[in-house]
């Protein structure tokens, strides 16, 4: 969109050339909306695309012995519209093991077990931003328990 003109007046203008009228003084505008199919869409200034990571992209851990065992990672958001949402779950696998902080930007997996045993699965955190657009952050999750 970064070609985006705006016809003002019977004239082509770029959106950062609109002023807008606000208590007697001309001023920029912070943003320009247009309406398509019935919704205000935010087109300048441009919005970046929704994007998140994951730090550490994966979750691993042994312990020795029997009891518990926990990684969480951090997911991290940018672009889009925010307030971001966080929402975990499993998306392959994760049999014996928990979901942990489903809601939040610091999700991961626990168990708890005696030796010999190892877990496996794909979670899924799912990000949307205030536009209900998402994408999916995938975190391979490996937990065993060693004597």
């Amino acid at each position: 969109m970064s070609g985006l003109k705006i016809r003002w007046g019977g004239a082509t203008v770029a959106p950062s050339q609109v002023k807008v009228r606000s208590g007697g003084a001309w001023a920029d505008p912070a943003a320009v909306w247009v309406r398509d199919g019935g919704a205000w869409v935010k087109v300048w200034p441009l919005v970046a695309p929704l994007s998140a990571s994951a730090s550490p992209p994966n979750l691993s851990g042994v312990r020795i012995g029997a009891g518990p065992l926990s990684k969480t990672t951090t997911i991290t958001a940018s672009g889009g519209v925010p307030p971001y949402s966080y929402n975990t779950t499993w998306s392959a696998g994760g049999a014996g093991l928990s979901v942990i902080n489903a809601g939040a930007s610091n999700p991961g997996a626990s168990g708890s077990n005696a030796p010999t045993y190892t877990y496996t699965g794909t979670l899924r955190c799912r990000v949307t931003d205030a536009a209900s657009n998402y994408v999916d952050v995938f975190m391979n999750v490996t937990l065993s328990w060693e004597t």
